[in-house]
C-alpha cells in the first residue's frame, strides 16, 4: 500500500505534464504530502497502541512469574521444614534409646536433602530477586551448615552408645539451632505470604490498568484516526467532489462560460487549471462555431431576401402560366431554404443560452386554431385532416412566449404533416393542473403517418436526426425540427415525449406550466348563450371529428346528437320529425362513403318534410368558389378544416339568424369600431418621427385628440398643463427615457398619479414587466403598432380605471412567409385600407425620406467606432421600419442591437450591409404599393 501512493502520484503528474500546463511553485503541502504526513500519523497511532499494549501485557507477564516463583519458593521451604523436622525427629528417637529404630543412612539422607533444599532456596532467590529472602537465607545459611555438622555429630556419638554426649549435643547445639531455623521458615513465609497477597493485588490492577489503557489509546487511535480522515477529507475528497460536482454541473447545463473555482496548488488544483484551459479552448472554438454559422446564415439570408423579394414582385407581373409555375418555384425553394437557416440560427442560440424567451398574454386556443390555419394549405396537398380539441372551460388565458409555442407547434404538426399520407393530425389540449396562478396543459400532436421505429424513439430528439438514411431521402429536412423544439420546451421548463407505432401513427406530447394572464375573455357559454338548448345533428364518419363537436356544442349547452354515417343521420332526421322534436341545424361532413354530405342534403332537400332544415357543410379542401358552390347544393352554411370553436358557434347562429353577444374589442375581426364613439385626450411621446406619424395617423381616424412629444421631458412639461385621458409613452427616447419620466409624472398631482400610462416597446423581455410596474406604468402595447394594438389598449384604458398593469393580447398572426419577406404585405394592405390615399403615401414618403439619413448616421457611427450610438440608430431603424412593416430590416437591426451589446463587432459590418440592401429591396416594393 505504502508504495502504491508514490507511483499513482507520479503517472498524475505524468499525466498533467502532458496538458503543457505551466509549472506552479508549491508553497504548500501537496495532496502526496499530505497523505505521507496522514500515513505516518495512522502508522504511528498504530505502533503507539502496540507499544503501549506489549508494555502492560509483559508487566503482568512479569508479575505472574514472579508469582510462580514465590509459589515455588513456598513449596521448597516446606520441603526444607518437613526434612529440618524429621532430622529433629530422628535425634528424638535416638534420645530415647530407640537406637534400634534407627537408620543411619536414612538421617544421614535427611541431613543432605536438609542442605540442598536450603541451597535451592539460596538459588531460587537469586533466580527470582527475592532480596529479602536472599539476605536471610544468608544470614542463617551457617547455621544450616553447622546444624548439618552438629547433626552428623550427634548421630555419630548415639551410634558409639554415647547417648548423654549425643543428649548433651542436641540439647546444647541442635535444638537452639532448629528453633532458630524454624523462626526463620515462619518469618520467611510470613513475608511470602504478604508478598504474594500484595503481588496478586497487583496483577489484579495492573490487569485493569491495561484494559483501560487499552480502551483510552484506542479511542485515542480512533480519534486521531477519524481526525486524519477528516483532514483527508477536507483536503482531498472535499475539492475533489466539489470539483466532480463543478464540472457535472457545467457539463448538465452545457454552459462553457463557467469556470471551475481553482485556489490552491495542489493535484486537485492542477487539474482544475487543467479543466479551465480545456473549457476556455473549448469556448472559443465554440465562439468561432456560433461566429460562423452567423455569418454564414447571414451571408446566405441576404441575397436568399432579394431572391424572395424579386420573386413576389415577379408574381405580380402578367406572366404566363408556365411563368407562374416557375417563379413560384423559386419562391417556394426559397422559402424553404429560409427556415432552414432560422432554424440553424435558433438551434445556435438554443447551444449559445442566447435566446430569451419573451413574455406577453395570450390565448391558448386561439395560437394553436391559428397554427391549424397557417399549416391547413400543406396538408391539403396531401389529403390530410388537421383538427384539435380543447377541453371546453380550460382556462386558456396565459402569460408566457407565444412566438417560441407557435414555433413548438409549428415544428410538431409541420413533422406530423410531412410524415402523414393519409388521415387526421389533430392537437389535443388539456389541463392537467390548475391552480389560483397557474395552469398545467398537456399538448398532444397525433398522427397516423408511418410511426417510428421503437429502437429509434429515444434518439428523436437528438440533433440532425431523422429515422433513417432511408428516411432522409423521401423525406426533407435537416433533423432540426425536433431538437429546436425539445430544447425550447426544455428552456420554458416543460417536458416533452413521444409514443408511436411503426406503421400506426405518432403521438408528440408536451407538458406545460404557464402563470395564468389577468386578462380573461368572455366565456363561450356566455358568449353564445343564445345557442343553449339547441338541438344540433352532427354527421361525420370520423370519430375524433365527432367527439370535438360533441364536447364543444354540449359545453354552450346544445343538445347533440351524433351520426357515424350519412344513412344513419337520414334515419335520426326522420325519426326525430315523426317525434315532433326535429333538429335546429345540421352539420354534416362532406366526404364519406357511400352517402356523402352533398347526397345527404339532396335527400334532406327532396323531401318536403324536411326540406326547410338548416344544414351546414364542413368539408377538409378549400378550393375557388366552393362556399357558392355549396350553397347551390343546398347547404345554409360553409366551414373548411381545420375549424375554430368561434367560427362553428357564428356559422350556427348565422344560418339560424340568431344574435349573438359581441366579443370584447380583443377579439373582434374590425376593432375599429370599439372605439368610435369615445374620443380621448391622448398625448403620444415618441421621438421617431415615423413610428409618430403612424400611430398619430391611427389615433385620429379613431376620432381622437393627440397631443407630441418628442421626449420624455417634453412629455413630463405637457402633462403639468394638461388632462389627458392617456398616456402612450415610449420607452428609449433622448434626454429623457420613458421610465424616468413615467417617475416623475407619478409624483406630480392626484390626477397624474391615475392617468393610465401606456408603455410602448417592441420587445417585452423577462423581467421588464416587473419594470415597468415599479416605475408606475399601467400597461404596454409592442411596436410595431397597428390599429388593432390600439383599439384594444384604448378599449381597456379608455374609461379611467385605476392603473394597474393588465397585459394585452396580440392576435398577429407570424406566418412563416411574413418572417421570411421583405414587407409584411398583409399588415400594409390593411393599413392601405385604414387611411385614405393621401396619407397613406405620405407616410411612406417620409420613410423613404428619412430612411437614407439614418443609414448614413448608421455607417459614421460604425466607422467612428462608436458602438453605443450605433445601437441607438439601429433602435431608430427598427421601431420605424417596424411601423412601415418593412419586416426584414426591423430582423437586421434587431440583430444589429444584440450583436452591439454582446459585443460582436466583426457582425455589425455584415449586417450594415444587409440593412442596405434590404432598403433597396423595400423602396422598391413600397414605392410599387403606392403606385
Amino acid at each position: 500500500m505504502g508504495n502504491e501512493f508514490p507511483t499513482n502520484f507520479s503517472r498524475f503528474h505524468r499525466e498533467l505534464a502532458l496538458l503543457n500546463i505551466p509549472q506552479i511553485n508549491v508553497s504548500g503541502l501537496t495532496i502526496t504530502a499530505r497523505i505521507y504526513t496522514i500515513f505516518t500519523i495512522i502508522v504511528s497511532t498504530l505502533v503507539l497502541l502496540l507499544s503501549v499494549t506489549v508494555f502492560f501485557f509483559l508487566q503482568i507477564d512479569q508479575k505472574e512469574h514472579q508469582n510462580k516463583a514465590l509459589l515455588e519458593q513456598s513449596i521448597e521451604f516446606a520441603y526444607f521444614e518437613t526434612v529440618l523436622h524429621k532430622t529433629q525427629t530422628g535425634l528424638h528417637q535416638g534420645d530415647h534409646e530407640q537406637l534400634e529404630n534407627i537408620n543411619p543412612r536414612e538421617l544421614l539422607a535427611l541431613s543432605e536433602n536438609m542442605l540442598s533444599s536450603f541451597s535451592r532456596l539460596i538459588a531460587h532467590a537469586e533466580k527470582w530477586n527475592l532480596k529479602e529472602e536472599l539476605q536471610l537465607a544468608e544470614k542463617h545459611k551457617s547455621i544450616v551448615y553447622q546444624y548439618r555438622d552438629d547433626f552428623f555429630t550427634a548421630i555419630a556419638t548415639m551410634m558409639a552408645g554415647d547417648i548423654e554426649k549425643a543428649k548433651t549435643l542436641t540439647e546444647l547445639n541442635l535444638e537452639p539451632a532448629g528453633k532458630i531455623l524454624q523462626v526463620f521458615i515462619e518469618r520467611t513465609n510470613d513475608q511470602r505470604r504478604y508478598a504474594l497477597a500484595n503481588l496478586d493485588a497487583e496483577i489484579a490492577q495492573l490487569k485493569i490498568i491495561t484494559f483501560t489503557t487499552i480502551i483510552s489509546v484506542s479511542i485515542l487511535g480512533a480519534g486521531v484516526l477519524l481526525l486524519t480522515l477528516s483532514h483527508l477529507s477536507r483536503a482531498v475528497i472535499h475539492p475533489l467532489r466539489r470539483l466532480t460536482d463543478q464540472i457535472t454541473n457545467i457539463g448538465a447545463f452545457s454552459d462553457l462560460s463557467q469556470r471551475v473555482d481553482v485556489t490552491g496548488n495542489d493535484e486537485i488544483s492542477l487539474l482544475g487549471r487543467a479543466f479551465n484551459n480545456t473549457l476556455s479552448k473549448a469556448t472559443a472554438s465554440e465562439k468561432a462555431r456560433a461566429d460562423f454559422i452567423a455569418t454564414i446564415s447571414h451571408e446566405i439570408r441576404t441575397p436568399m431576401n432579394g431572391v424572395i423579394g424579386m420573386t413576389e414582385l415577379l408574381m405580380d407581373e402578367e406572366l404566363t402560366t408556365i411563368q407562374k409555375s416557375r417563379a413560384n418555384t423559386i419562391l417556394e425553394s426559397a422559402r424553404s431554404l429560409l427556415v432552414l437557416l432560422n432554424d440553424i440560427l435558433d438551434f445556435s442560440k438554443i447551444g449559445d443560452d442566447k435566446l430569451e424567451l419573451e413574455e406577453e398574454d395570450f390565448y391558448l386556443d386561439e395560437l394553436v386554431e391559428q397554427t391549424l390555419q397557417i399549416l391547413s394549405a400543406r396538408s391539403r396537398k396531401k389529403g390530410v385532416e388537421l383538427g384539435s380539441y380543447i377541453m371546453p372551460g380550460s382556462p386558456v388565458a396565459i402569460e408566457g412566449d407565444a412566438n417560441r409555442m407557435r414555433q413548438i407547434l409549428n415544428n410538431l404538426v409541420g413533422n406530423a404533416i410531412k410524415f402523414t399520407d393519409h388521415g387526421m393530425i389533430n392537437i389535443d389540449v388539456t389541463v392537467l393542473e390548475n391552480s389560483d396562478h397557474k395552469v398545467k396543459f398537456r399538448i398532444e400532436v397525433q398522427d397516423t403517418g408511418i410511426g417510428i421505429p421503437g429502437d429509434f424513439i429515444p434518439h428523436i430528439f437528438d440533433d440532425f436526426t431523422q429515422a433513417d438514411s432511408s428516411l432522409e431521402r423521401r423525406y426533407e429536412g435537416s433533423g432540426l425540427g425536433l431538437s429546436i423544439t425539445h430544447k425550447l420546451v426544455n428552456l420554458m421548463g416543460g417536458e416533452i415525449g413521444v409514443e408511436s407505432t411503426l406503421g400506426e401513427g405518432s403521438t408528440f406530447w408536451l407538458e406545460l406550466t404557464f402563470p395564468k394572464s389577468t386578462k380573461e375573455r368572455i366565456p363561450f357559454n356566455m358568449r353564445y348563450k343564445e345557442l343553449a338548448g339547441l338541438s344540433v345533428l352532427v354527421i361525420d364518419d370520423n370519430e375524433t371529428n365527432r367527439r370535438v363537436f360533441h364536447s364543444y356544442l354540449s359545453s354552450i349547452g346544445c343538445q347533440v346528437h351524433i351520426a357515424a354515417s350519412g344513412a344513419e343521420g337520414i334515419d335520426l332526421v326522420r325519426s326525430h320529425i315523426n317525434q315532433g322534436t326535429g333538429f335546429d341545424v345540421v352539420v354534416t361532413d362532406h366526404c364519406m362513403p357511400k352517402i356523402s354530405g352533398v347526397d345527404f342534403a339532396q335527400l334532406i332537400r327532396s323531401d318536403d318534410d324536411l326540406a326547410g332544415l338548416k344544414l351546414i357543410l364542413v368539408s377538409s379542401a378549400q378550393k375557388p368558389g366552393e362556399e357558392k358552390w355549396a350553397k347551390e347544393k343546398g347547404f345554409n352554411g360553409f366551414m373548411v378544416r381545420p375549424i375554430r370553436r368561434a367560427e362553428l358557434f357564428d356559422q350556427i347562429a348565422d344560418v339560424l339568424g340568431l344574435c349573438v353577444d359581441a366579443p370584447p374589442a380583443s377579439q373582434t375581426n374590425d376593432p375599429i369600431n370599439s372605439n368610435q364613439n369615445i374620443s380621448l385626450y391622448i398625448l403620444l411621446a415618441e421621438d421617431n418621427r415615423t413610428n409618430r406619424d403612424v400611430a398619430l395617423g391611427f389615433l385620429k381616424r379613431m376620432g381622437h385628440r393627440v397631443d407630441i412629444a418628442e421626449n420624455g421631458q417634453e412629455a413630463v412639461s405637457a402633462t403639468q398643463g394638461n388632462h389627458y385621458d392617456l398616456i402612450l409613452m415610449d420607452i428609449q427616447m433622448p434626454e429623457m427615457d420613458g421610465l424616468e419620466a413615467t417617475r416623475q409624472i407619478r409624483q406630480m398631482n392626484s390626477h397624474c398619479r391615475n392617468i393610465p400610462i401606456i408603455a410602448a416597446t417592441a420587445h417585452v423581455m423577462k423581467g421588464d414587466k416587473q419594470k415597468f410596474i415599479d416605475v408606475g406604468m399601467s400597461d404596454y402595447v409592442s411596436k410595431p403598432l397597428n390599429r388593432k394594438k390600439l383599439s384594444d389598449i384604448l378599449s381597456h384604458w379608455g374609461h379611467g380605471q385605476e392603473p394597474e398593469v393588465q397585459i394585452p393580447h396580440d392576435n398577429t398572426e407570424a406566418e412563416n412567409s411574413t418572417e421570411n419577406a421583405i414587407v409584411d404585405r398583409a399588415m400594409l394592405k390593411d393599413m392601405m385600407d385604414f387611411f385614405d390615399k393621401e396619407t397613406f403615401n405620405g407616410l411612406l414618403k417620409d420613410y423613404l425620406n428619412e430612411l437614407p439619413g439614418m443609414m448614413d448616421r448608421l455607417r459614421k457611427s460604425i466607422k467612428d467606432g462608436d458602438y453605443d450610438t450605433v445601437k441607438l440608430d439601429a433602435h431608430t431603424i427598427k421601431g420605424m421600419s417596424g411601423s412601415m412593416y418593412v419586416v426584414s430590416m426591423e430582423r437586421q437591426a434587431s440583430e444589429m442591437m444584440k450583436a452591439c451589446d454582446e459585443g460582436r463587432t466583426d457582425d455589425i459590418e455584415q449586417l450594415v450591409q444587409g440593412l442596405s440592401q434590404s432598403a433597396c429591396e423595400a423602396e422598391v416594393i413600397l414605392t410599387q404599393m403606392a403606385e
